[in-house]
Formats: C-alpha cells, structure tokens, sequence
C-alpha cells in the first residue's frame, strides 16, 4: 500500500490474481516457442474479496489444525475450480445438498448394517465368503487412500467400515483364540470355525459353489490386469503397484464379487434373508456417487465403477419382485417371516353382583 504525503491519498492497490489459473494452462517455455499469447484483464475489486483472494494464495485456512491433514494438492485444488467454474450454479448447490444427504445415507447404513447382523440368529441364505472377500476390498482401499494421500473424512470413513466388516466375521464364524499354541511363541492363535446355521444348511454348498465359479473368472482377471496395471500405468513402487493394480481390479470387476448372493438368492428362490434397509441406503449412496462421478471431473473406470454398483443392485430389485415376500409361507428351512404370537391371556371372571334383598 502506496501513501502520498502531499494529496494525503492512497494509491490504488494492483493485486494479480491468479486463483482461477488451472494446472492445464501453464505449459513450458523452452527455445522453440518463438510466440506466446498474452491476455490481461483488469477489473475493480472488492475489499472482501480481495481479502479473500490474499488469505488463500499466502496460506491455507485450515493450516492451525494441521497442514499434513488439511492441505490440498494442486489436483485437488483444480477439481474444486472446475466445478465452480463449468458447473450451473442450480446443480452445484443440489451437489451440495446431496452430499449432506449422502453423510446422512452412509450413517443410516452402517447404523442398519450393524442391527441387522447383531439381531441375526441364523445364517440361512447369507453368504460367508462375501463378508470375508469384503474385509479384503475394505483393507485394500484403506491402504490405497492412504498411500495416495486422500482425504481426512474419506479415510475416516472407509476404517470405519473396515472395522463393521471385521466385526461381522465373529458374527458369521465362530472365533476362538488359542493361547496354547501361539504364532512365534508370542501372539494367540486365532481360529475360525463355521456356525452350525451355516454348515447344516444347503447356503453353504451353494456358496461354495459360486465362489467355485467365481474364482474361474476372478484369477485369470487379475491376471491380465496385473500385466496392464504394470506395462502401462506408472507407479512410485513395488508397493504402490500392488495397491494400485488390486484397487484398479476392484474398481472394474467388483460387481463380480456381489454374485454369490444373487446365485444363493436364484437356488433359495428368495430374497428374504437380505438386510433390504442397509442395501436400499447404499444403494441410494451410488446414485449420490452417479451423481459426484459426472459433475467432478474424474477418471472413466471410475464412472463406470459407479454404474455397475447400480446394475447389480436392479438385479437385486428384480429378484425381490419375482420373488415376492409372504411372510406366512414355510421356506425349505422350515421357518417364516412372521414373529411369533403370543397367547392371549383369558379374560378374568367377572363377579357377579349381588342379588337385592327379598
């Protein structure tokens, strides 16, 4: 800020303002670039703005809770001005809407997620190995997100739902530690056994059956994108590669993974095992996520990780409509939907009054 002391005024303040400038405008200057274009605009500014301006290219405003929790990088900076600048200003305020929304749907799902496996008496219809093969795709993008730097709540989130998956093992196995023999003479040996609800029904056979399956297509996937993943697609390391090519594989061929129950649900004929609550809370989270995935600008495979988690949960719809729920039909397990009644107590004699004296 500039004083004069003869007029007793202030010289206007020049502030370039570079906030909007993306990563993708600056190139190189090197010897071959004989001509470069050049375009100025200058326009009045308010105070409030250009505090605003000044606070975010000195500093970052979140620097007191900590700069290596909060600080973005250049990417994430560039995404945020994409979608201030290229998106209607009507449907950027419904994004944030419906990220509130979203909050509140991932809550409800863990919360009904959690009620529904603690109130499970049997495991009849359900499949096991998917609780296991979740705990692994929760693991491997857990280490992903971190080795890659994501975002505080992202992390937060995806550890909590490691833990709800980890916890639904003891709910569909029965685990025991063995301090006799332990691992290096130093860690309890954990075991894992099957609950008789599981082993004395036909689920598992079935589950078993599918995973059979399964694996045909799995194993030479993984394969094929192991060898793209590392011919094609860099990586800080060994470790890195690994992360990358298993979250890469999860992220184009997880749908696969959610066909064991859709199989148990075809041999069974039915869908009413299933936790619908928590399944229609997710559900309505991968619209939310359609949504976030064509506003943000972001990586094709990842759109169309988003669209696939919508084709498997209409297949679930159409099986829950041809395979309609009466809760007063007898399954093969010998059970129904309904709660028991319970009797109802018989009404207690009334006295009758006495008769009128003669």
């Amino acid at each position: 800020v500039k004083f004069d002391a003869l007029s007793g005024d202030y010289f206007p303040i020049l502030y370039f303002n570079d906030y909007w400038n993306l990563q993708r405008d600056y190139f190189p200057i090197n010897e071959s670039v004989r001509r470069l274009p050049f375009r100025l605009s200058f326009c009045p500014l308010s105070l409030w703005r250009w505090q605003l301006y000044a606070a975010q290219s000195s500093r970052s405003p979140w620097n007191f809770l900590g700069e290596d929790l909060y600080e973005q990088s250049d990417e994430e900076q560039d995404s945020v001005k994409v979608a201030l600048l290229e998106t209607n200003p009507y449907l950027l305020a419904l994004t944030i809407i419906v990220s509130i929304v979203h909050s509140i749907f991932e809550f409800l799902a863990f919360k009904n997620d959690i009620q529904f496996w603690n109130s499970r008496q049997s495991l009849e219809g359900l499949s096991v190995r998917s609780v296991f093969f979740g705990v692994f795709q929760s693991l491997v993008v857990l280490l992903y997100i971190l080795d890659n730097e994501t975002n505080v709540v992202v992390q937060l989130s995806v550890f909590v739902g490691l833990l709800i998956d980890l916890w639904k093992i003891t709910k569909v196995m029965d685990v025991r530690l063995d301090r006799q023999h332990k691992v290096f003479g130093m860690f309890p040996r954990v075991s894992f056994k099957d609950k008789s609800t599981y082993v004395e029904s036909s689920t598992k056979v079935y589950d078993d059956m599918a995973f059979r399956y399964l694996s045909w297509i799995l194993f030479p996937l993984l394969g094929c994108y192991a060898v793209y993943s590392l011919l094609y697609l860099e990586h800080k390391g060994w470790y890195s590669w690994v992360l990358s090519m298993l979250y890469g594989f999860l992220l184009t061929f997880g749908f696969i993974t959610m066909t064991p129950q859709l199989f148990i649900n075809y041999k069974l004929q039915s869908v009413a095992h299933l936790p619908w609550r928590m399944l229609t809370y997710k559900a309505l989270n991968t619209f939310i996520d359609d949504l976030f995935a064509f506003v943000i600008k972001m990586p094709m495979m990842y759109r169309i990780g988003c669209l696939r988690d919508d084709v498997v949960f209409f297949i679930y719809l159409y099986q829950r409509w041809i395979y309609r729920v009466d809760p007063t039909r007898v399954n093969e397990f010998g059970g129904t939907g309904e709660a028991p009644k319970a009797p109802c107590p018989s009404p207690a004699p009334t006295a009758l009054p006495p008769a009128p004296p003669p």
